[in-house]
C-alpha cells in the first residue's frame, strides 16, 4: 500500500470518526430529553393524583403515563444506540492509529 492509499484511508476513517461523534453527541442530547419527559411526566402525574389541578382530569393522566413510558423507551433505545456508537468509535480510533503506524514518516532537514 502506498502512502497515498493509506492517507486516503485515513481521510475515509477520520470522516467515520467525526460522524460517529455526531451520533454519539446526538444520543446524549435525545438520553437527556427522555429523562426530562421523564421527570415531567412524573411530576404531572402526581400533582393530578393529588388534585392540584382541581378534580382528576383522565385526559391528563394518561398523557402523563404516556411521558413517562416514552420517555423510558425513548431513554432506552438512545443508550443503545450510543453504546453502539462508542464501540464503533473505538475500532475505528483503532483503525485509525493502525493505519498511521503503516506510513513512513520522513525526517524534515535531512
Amino acid at each position: 500500500m502506498s502512502d497515498d492509499d493509506v492517507r486516503a484511508g485515513l481521510a475515509e476513517i477520520e470522516e467515520r470518526i467525526e460522524n460517529l461523534r455526531d451520533a454519539i453527541e446526538s444520543c446524549r442530547k435525545g438520553m437527556l430529553v427522555s429523562r426530562a419527559a421523564i421527570f415531567v411526566g412524573g411530576l404531572l402525574l402526581i400533582a393530578e393524583l393529588l388534585g392540584l389541578f382541581g378534580p382528576v382530569n383522565l385526559l391528563v393522566a394518561l398523557s402523563s403515563l404516556t411521558a413517562i413510558i416514552g420517555g423510558i423507551v425513548w431513554l432506552g433505545a438512545n443508550k443503545t444506540s450510543r453504546e453502539q456508537a462508542l464501540a464503533s468509535l473505538r475500532a475505528a480510533q483503532a483503525e485509525w492509529q493502525a493505519a498511521t503506524d503503516a506510513i513512513e514518516m520522513s525526517v524534515i532537514g535531512e
